[in-house]
């Protein structure tokens, strides 16, 4: 059989897959597939950025040996078509030596192809947590018929309301129930946990979301390493995390033991406040200097 996802979390189920795209699409499973030529298939941005070349060449593996199990989503765009879902399949195809791929061919809107193109990889493959932010962000984008801003917004409010806070910016229950119905199909996470866990996520240093992006770094360990304000340190510690394969609990440690020797450094100066101040201006210039070269040598 062709490769299956080592995550954890489990596919979306079919009652789940259509409450999330609704009533108004087609029974996608009702089209039936058919065989098209992988050369007139057109990629278009699809939630999934990354795609791991050992994987990748597994699925080519599996595709030589057993053929393509499960058919791409397509739709029509002219003599073509606009791929929908299964960029990783095609690309395996490719590998595998394949002219022709199953597809089923959609007659649906542009927009309606994104929503569907999201649904189906977020029930079938195991995005990059910073893609399926964005996925499920997009989903909602779509769902709402709203920008980025309103949607995040919709999010805090239903936070907001988990923590009891009241005021008259406040969710409603029925929105709230809406919401949680929506996440209750992703059956991933709830609102409230999506934006106060995933949503800083978009907000991290280029540097960090590549190392996420690549599958270099857990996104919890880049939740951590942004909360460093300084570019260098936070660069440094990026470089020793990846390098050492160093475990949260470590990289918590590192952090504990700067800040606290970071501490210590300016409650001494502090207490050299004083006699500093009854030095002559050259003498104290000097001082302060040294002092300076002392913090330098301790942070490096």
């Amino acid at each position: 059989p062709q490769i299956k996802s080592s995550a954890s979390k489990p596919n979306l189920s079919a009652s789940s897959f259509d409450a999330l795209l609704g009533a108004q699409f087609e029974k996608i499973a009702e089209v039936s597939p058919t065989e098209i030529p992988l050369s007139q298939i057109r990629f278009v941005e699809q939630p999934r950025k990354h795609f791991d070349p050992v994987q990748l060449e597994q699925l080519s593996a599996s595709i030589r040996e057993h053929g393509v199990l499960q058919p791409v989503l397509v739709r029509h765009d002219g003599l073509n078509f606009l791929l929908i879902a299964g960029e990783r399949r095609c690309r395996a195809a490719k590998m595998a030596g394949l002219s022709e791929i199953p597809a089923r061919v959609l007659n649906i809107s542009e927009t309606q192809a994104r929503t569907v193109a999201t649904v189906e990889n977020l029930s079938r493959a195991d995005l990059n947590p910073l893609e399926e932010t964005e996925a499920v962000l997009s989903l909602l984008e779509n769902r709402y018929a709203e920008d980025r801003s309103k949607v995040l917004e919709r999010l805090r409010k239903r936070r907001d309301l988990e923590r009891g806070r009241s005021g008259h910016n406040v969710m409603s229950t029925e929105d709230a129930a809406e919401l949680d119905a929506f996440f209750s199909a992703l059956g991933r996470f709830g609102a409230g946990s999506f934006f106060v866990n995933r949503v800083p996520l978009l907000k991290m240093p280029d540097s960090l979301k590549a190392a996420v992006l690549g599958g270099r770094l857990e996104y919890t360990k880049a939740s951590l390493l942004a909360k460093i304000a300084d570019t260098e340190k936070r660069e440094a510690l990026l470089e020793r995390t990846l390098k050492e394969s160093l475990s949260l609990s470590q990289i918590r440690a590192l952090l504990t033991d700067s800040k606290a020797e970071s501490g210590a450094l300016e409650r001494f100066k502090t207490s050299l406040g004083k006699p500093l101040s009854k030095l002559e201006p050259k003498l104290r210039r000097r001082a302060e200097k040294l002092l300076e070269e002392l913090q330098l040598l301790l942070e490096s």
